[in-house]
């Protein structure tokens, strides 16, 4: 039988699960790895317990079910989760039931093998129903400590002001906290506005007049 050496230890490849644990531990060496909650019979993958934050890593697919059920029981322990998403299984065009409720909540991607490499990531994206319409650029995260969110300025675009309401806190570095701190708010809005149009009050009811003058203005059939 081969004896493996300490050099074969180190470089024996993680779960992807455990690799991603191992770089939340390193961001946060306070954190307490499957943690133990015999009251609601469930064990935390990654606890912060200094803010009550508790991560919980996806790579495999999960039902709107289950997750909602996670964060009720969590949440009856005054517990908030942030959710990681592997973007081996995530984060592609189609998006289930769970993943949209959850990007339009408090989630993250990340990218890290078994080997650990990659990153935590946030992005800028639109949908269509269960459709990702619009996906930006990687909004690395390098900091996994939680802080409170600031209060958003009014001009603040839409679709990120009704997710951040749902939320107290952020990550330092995410999509919402860099354009509070930026306050560069044209690009996003521009996206919105090509991706989720909408027409005024003024718009529609012209498009009403304008139907209603056509039918008035058909000819009638004379030959009754």
């Amino acid at each position: 039988m081969l004896k493996k050496t300490p050099y074969c230890q180190v470089m024996l490849p993680k779960t992807p699960h455990q690799a991603i644990q191992k770089s939340i531990k390193a961001t946060l060496p306070q954190v307490i790895l499957e943690k133990s909650f015999p009251e609601i019979y469930r064990i935390a993958d990654v606890v912060y317990a200094p803010k009550k934050i508790i991560y919980e890593i996806q790579y495999s697919p999960i039902s709107l079910k289950e997750v909602q059920k996670r964060n009720r029981d969590y949440a009856a322990l005054g517990y908030t989760v942030i959710w990681i998403l592997h973007d081996h299984h995530y984060n592609k065009k189609i998006l289930s039931p769970a993943e949209l409720y959850l990007r339009k909540n408090l989630s993250y991607y990340t990218s890290i093998t078994p080997y650990g490499h990659g990153f935590f990531y946030d992005q800028l994206e639109f949908f269509r129903g269960n459709q990702r319409t619009y996906k930006g650029t990687p909004q690395i995260i390098k900091n996994l400590l939680p802080q409170n969110l600031s209060k958003l300025p009014r001009n603040f675009p839409k679709t990120l002001k009704e997710k951040a309401k749902k939320n107290s806190i952020c990550l330092s570095g995410d999509l919402i906290d860099t354009l509070i701190n930026t306050k560069d708010f044209k690009q996003v809005k521009e996206l919105e506005k090509c991706f989720y149009p909408h027409r005024s009050f003024k718009a529609h009811f012209i498009k009403i007049f304008e139907y209603l003058l056509k039918k008035n203005a058909a000819p009638k059939d004379l030959s009754r």
